[in-house]
């Protein structure tokens, strides 16, 4: 008797192991080791100033900002990247990180046109690198709810700096292998310059674009707030409008080639097909990002 019990607590432990590995196998990787930051909750308001961003009418100033941002890589002949049935927009970037805190902004606003982002976070990049304290949200703990396209966001660091750090700042998570072998493969020449290989902000969007560091100079929101650079997503007339908006119509041509045009309430907006027309044309894709 006493050897059947033995044997069925360790059947249960085995069990309990066997989840253990099967959770973080599938919540995106190794966790880091030691204490991760907490995040700082942005307020409701950001997620609506992100997206009531117009797409039509006064959107043209952003389609004339497109000129001035530089267009995610078109790729061919690469199989789809998916999620649950639906292309995937895979992210992957550092809190510290200015490039990453500029292309943030742009991203949000198109993915905000395909869906619905929640639980985001705000932060600002590292005063220690260059364009220090540039405003940003943050996409770690964020989650996201679309019927056309996946996302998933991997945040690697954080905003504040920590001792044993391969980059001097406090790790928050780790890519899966999955995620490691897609940036091994396009973040890389022929995709970037061999001077950006490995630079962040990465993204995929469906296999069918890349993009490389940030489409703009994260220069355009210095001496901004979080607060400011959300109004300034209203108006037509600022810098930031035709930066970030400009950004964000590229971006959002790339997904509706992820996803077929769908849906046509922004897919088909003349907006789109002008980002679209800006995507087939060769672009230089050099000096935009940071390692």
């Amino acid at each position: 008797m006493a050897l059947m019990t033995w044997g069925l607590v360790l059947l249960v432990l085995l069990f309990v192991v066997v989840l253990v590995v099967a959770k973080l196998a599938s919540s995106g990787g190794h966790p880091p080791n030691g204490a991760v930051p907490p995040v700082t909750e942005a307020p409701p308001s950001l997620s609506s100033a992100l997206a009531s961003v117009p797409l039509q009418g006064q959107d043209v100033p952003g389609a004339a900002g497109m000129s001035a941002v530089t267009p995610p890589v078109m790729l061919s002949g690469v199989p789809p990247l998916e999620s649950g049935g639906l292309p995937l927009v895979f992210y992957t970037g550092a809190e510290f990180c200015p490039y990453c805190a500029a292309e943030r902004w742009a991203l949000a606003v198109a993915l905000e046109r395909f869906g619905t982002l929640s639980k985001l976070a705000v932060t600002s990049s590292s005063s220690q690198e260059v364009f220090g304290g540039t405003p940003s949200l943050s996409f770690r703990g964020a989650s996201y709810s679309s019927r056309f396209v996946a996302f998933e966001a991997v945040e690697q660091y954080a905003d504040r700096p920590a001792s044993g750090s391969t980059t001097g700042f406090a790790a928050t998570a780790s890519l899966r292998p999955v995620e490691e072998a897609i940036v091994r493969r396009f973040d890389a020449p022929p995709y970037v310059s061999a001077v950006e290989a490995g630079a962040l902000p990465f993204v995929d969007i469906g296999g069918k674009a890349v993009m490389v560091g940030s489409g703009f100079s994260p220069a355009v929101l210095g001496g901004s707030s979080v607060g400011s650079v959300a109004a300034d997503l209203h108006d037509p007339a600022s810098n930031v409008y035709s930066a970030v908006v400009g950004e964000a119509n590229l971006l959002t041509a790339a997904i509706c080639e992820a996803t077929g045009g769908k849906p046509g309430s922004v897919c088909a907006q003349p907006v789109i097909d002008l980002a679209a027309a800006v995507l087939g044309s060769p672009r230089a894709n050099l000096g935009r990002a940071s390692k």
